[in-house]
């Protein structure tokens, strides 16, 4: 049988770069594949180099209308398949694939018996017209586990870790909505609010099949919107997964904090953002009403603002 894989390229004003990540699919040793280029440029500079490959399974998609960054990938993350196939993923125009990224997915997902696999990536850096591998990846010390429950996967968020868009390869018949309804503006709360989309059992794999670009190593924690607003946003999903699980999200939560060696007070910083320590333990360590009061004030000013985008994660 033909295992069709989609891919889902957002692109927008960089076509050397969307050169390089096409000509990594086509290098793929699975075959069997369709890639849709999503471009979100007016001026629609991805159309001569797609024309360029003369490859029947590329298929150029321009936008109507300009969409921004962080609606351009949200429409790539539709579950449903766009083009038949089986399996899908979002791939980045400056990012770009090892050989056997599809195929190793592919495996993993029968070998395992889930419908979502997390891949890492390199981290790479453009500053030049020929990338300089780091010695990080998109995924370093991210999960605890390799075989994961939602609620296992949740757990992450507590300590502000979200999924990595380009990591995740999928089924296209999932229970999981990976699309991001309402779809926040700044495209990193959006991936971070998509690790609550996951509903299903998934499996993380260390091993490194793409590569992630920047132009700095700031880069992979750049936000469009103030700090303070995505920390009432990080705010926001710990209180909710709290609420969906109960204690049994803060006994994940402590296995975690134990295996990568979080300190007492790194967590306690962490668990009175989200009010759960008794407030008479704040005012026995001054630093620790400074976080309450910090966060108290953060659920006031923003508590409306950041209600919507929790209202479909039941």
């Amino acid at each position: 049988m033909i295992e069709l894989v989609e891919i889902r390229i957002a692109t927008y004003k960089r076509p050397d770069w969307l050169k390089k990540t096409i000509q990594s699919v086509i290098q793929q040793n699975h075959i069997h594949w369709k890639a849709i280029i999503f471009d979100d440029s007016p001026v629609q500079e991805g159309r001569a180099v797609v024309e360029s490959f003369n490859d029947s399974r590329l298929t150029y998609s321009p936008n109507s209308k300009n969409l921004g960054a962080s609606d351009n990938l949200n429409q790539c993350f539709d579950t449903h398949a766009l083009a038949g196939g089986q399996y899908a993923f979002v791939l980045e125009d400056d990012n770009w694939l090892h050989p056997d990224f599809i195929t190793s997915n592919i495996e993993a997902i029968k070998e395992y018996r889930v419908n979502i696999v997390h891949r890492n990536q390199e981290v790479w850096l453009r500053t030049t017209k020929t990338p300089t591998k780091t010695i990080w990846t998109t995924c370093n010390h991210r999960f605890l586990r390799m075989h994961m429950t939602a609620m296992q996967l949740h757990a992450n968020v507590l300590f502000y870790l979200g999924v990595s868009n380009g990591a995740l390869f999928f089924k296209t018949d999932i229970p999981s909505q990976l699309k991001i309804s309402p779809n926040p503006a700044d495209p990193s709360i959006q991936e971070f609010l998509r690790s609550l989309a996951i509903v299903e059992n998934s499996v993380y794999l260390s091993e490194p099949k793409a590569a992630y670009s920047i132009n700095h190593l700031s880069d992979r924690h750049h936000r469009s919107s103030s700090n303070i607003f995505h920390s009432a946003i990080y705010q926001a999903a710990g209180r909710h997964v709290y609420k969906k699980y109960g204690k049994e999200i803060l006994t994940e939560f402590n296995k975690i904090a134990e295996h990568f060696q979080y300190d007492k007070i790194k967590i306690n910083q962490i668990l009175v953002n989200i009010f759960l320590l008794p407030p008479v333990t704040c005012f026995r360590q001054p630093k620790l009403l400074y976080h309450l009061l910090k966060g108290f004030v953060k659920y006031c000013l923003y508590r409306k603002a950041v209600k919507p985008y929790f209202k479909n994660y039941k």
